[in-house]
């Protein structure tokens, strides 16, 4: 028996609580492919998006593009569901410098608030040099309070 608050990993079916997603609820750009977006709610009701992106004009395509030529942007909305808004490149890509240790496959930011309000982001990346290497990195969004 689960103690009380708690469900043991039998009486938990998260696959009948996942929902269809609504086919208006996604957020795409023209020119870009788009990929693993992390969104926060600003004390000003709005929701903070960032996401991986990467042009569908690079001759790589989507594999290996988004290994060369990823960057992180922003994005901003007024529901979790969207529509967001395309504002700014958060962390442009870097170039292929071996000294760089995010220099390729920046992206997959996840995001959450300091409890200073600052944004504090999670990414993952690897240096030209190492080959397949994972690494990550942190950075705050350079934001007095929350947006």
């Amino acid at each position: 028996m689960a103690a009380v608050g708690h469900a043991s990993a039998a009486e938990l079916n998260l696959g009948a609580l996942i929902q269809p997603v609504p086919l208006d609820s996604k957020f795409a750009l023209s020119n870009y492919y788009v990929w693993c977006g992390s969104a926060v709610k600003g004390d000003d009701g709005r929701y903070h998006l960032f996401y991986s992106r990467w042009p569908t004009s690079n001759p790589n395509k989507f594999a290996p593009g988004w290994a060369i030529v990823s960057e992180v942007a922003y994005a901003i909305g007024d529901s979790p569901r969207g529509p967001f808004t395309h504002v700014n490149v958060a962390l442009p890509k870097r170039g292929t410098n071996a000294a760089d240790f995010d220099s390729l496959r920046l992206g997959n930011p996840a995001v959450t608030f300091c409890p200073d309000g600052k944004i504090l982001m999670i990414y993952k990346a690897v240096t030209a040099a190492s080959g397949d290497t994972v690494r990550f990195g942190a950075c705050v969004i350079l934001a007095a309070t929350r947006p």
